[in-house]
């Protein structure tokens, strides 16, 4: 499974969660996917407790992974308010439909020590 957000100010602060200090160099990439191979998992199918509940939401992912339903589905995020509609979106990159995936544009970003 491949991690990405809707947003790089997102991904930046998925990102920044896992790093313990130091000047991290990464590089973001801009696709273009369908809407119409993009899944959603609607909050209300979670239960409360899913933004500190990382098993549980590892076995909902697993599940959308196993039933190669799509190629993509865009998940709320733990780490903002739910409602500012802010997603991630997980990709199976072994789903065929994946091919239609287009970059737009790759470069390196240095995320600030402070983060």
């Amino acid at each position: 499974m491949v991690y990405t957000a809707q947003s790089l100010a997102l991904a930046t602060l998925e990102l920044s969660v896992h790093i313990i200090g130091g000047r991290v160099k990464y590089v973001a990439m801009q696709f273009v996917l369908p809407d119409e191979l993009v899944d959603s998992l609607e909050l209300g199918s979670l239960k409360k407790s899913w933004p500190t509940n990382e098993p549980a939401t590892q076995r909902v992912g697993q599940a959308w992974l196993n039933s190669r339903h799509s190629a993509a589905i865009a998940v709320p995020s733990a780490l903002v308010d739910a409602r500012s509609g802010e997603r991630n979106v997980l990709l199976d990159p072994s789903h065929p439909a994946l091919s239609s995936l287009r970059e737009l544009q790759r470069f390196e970003v240095l995320l600030d020590e402070r983060l």
